[in-house]
């Protein structure tokens, strides 16, 4: 994990109970090149979390930092939980049974 979350694309997520900062999720993410006819999406290949409103965090973590690098998807291979946590970002389920965040304007 501290690999991956040194990557730039992977993110951990801690709160401070007692004093002490403890681990409460993360998210594992990798841009991939290409997919469906897009040139930039970032893949999140695993959230987890210990409570919803950690899991709401990352997700919206992700989405800034996608629109931040100018990518154009958010594609989270578990759409059940990523619908249930994207909030007021609206997304897509696609025929692979993904879950896709729009982070630019598409063109119709």
């Amino acid at each position: 994990l501290q690999h991956y979350v040194g990557t730039g694309w992977s993110f951990a997520a801690f709160e401070t109970q007692n004093g002490q900062e403890q681990f409460v999720g993360f998210v594992l993410a990798q841009p991939l090149l290409f997919i469906r006819s897009f040139t930039q999406t970032i893949w999140v290949e695993h959230l987890d979390f210990e409570n919803e409103k950690v899991g709401q965090g990352l997700v919206e973590t992700i989405y800034r930092w996608s629109r931040d690098k100018h990518m154009q998807k958010v594609v989270f291979t578990d759409a059940e939980q990523a619908a249930a946590l994207s909030g007021a970002i609206a997304g897509t389920r696609t025929r692979e049974g993904w879950w896709e965040l729009a982070t630019t304007r598409m063109k119709s």
